[in-house]
């Protein structure tokens, strides 16, 4: 039961539209479509295992011990289904934002961050040749490039030229 429930689970996951990964930052989506999906699953299981205990109650109601499962199987059901939905509930409480999965993840996706040593350019910035002086340490900017071969020959007293993003003549 638990490996055609763990598989099932897993197949599902996949079965969540989503689109392309060239379309954006899509990480708030697929969280929400998963916990929405998680909600639903657990609302038809809870009430699938309530059908399912009281058809057996019903079925047995000669043997004591049957009808005891088959009230155990709904009040689990119940306990699960008030356990989810609680903590949906206080997670709402909280803070909205917490259960639909947009704010955060949009702050993430829309806001680089610097890393120390280097930083994000957009990849349609202008770029320059550069090189560096080995005499004074200072960076030498030069023409504006497409690739490294248009820059111009070295420069005197520096390294040989690299093509390089607006910021590196900042």
């Amino acid at each position: 039961m638990k490996k055609t429930f763990s598989l099932s689970f897993l197949i599902a996951i996949f079965l969540i539209p989503i689109r392309a990964s060239a379309q954006g930052c899509e990480t708030p989506a697929y969280f929400s479509y998963i916990f929405n999906f998680g909600l639903g699953a657990s609302a038809i299981l809870a009430i699938t295992m309530i059908v399912l205990g009281a058809v057996q109650m019903m079925l047995n109601a000669a043997n004591p011990s049957a009808q005891s499962a088959g009230k155990d199987k709904i009040t689990n059901a119940l306990l699960g289904l008030a356990l989810i939905f609680g903590s949906w509930l206080i997670l709402y409480t909280i803070n909205p934002d917490l259960v639909k999965f947009s704010q955060a993840f949009n702050d993430i996706c829309n806001n680089p961050v610097q890393i120390p040593g280097g930083s994000i350019v957009d990849p349609g910035a202008p770029k320059f040749c550069v090189s560096f002086n080995n005499d004074t340490g200072a960076t030498i900017c030069g023409p504006s490039c497409s690739v490294a071969t248009d820059c111009p020959g070295t420069p005197s007293g520096g390294t040989s030229w690299v093509c390089a993003p607006t910021n590196a003549c900042q």
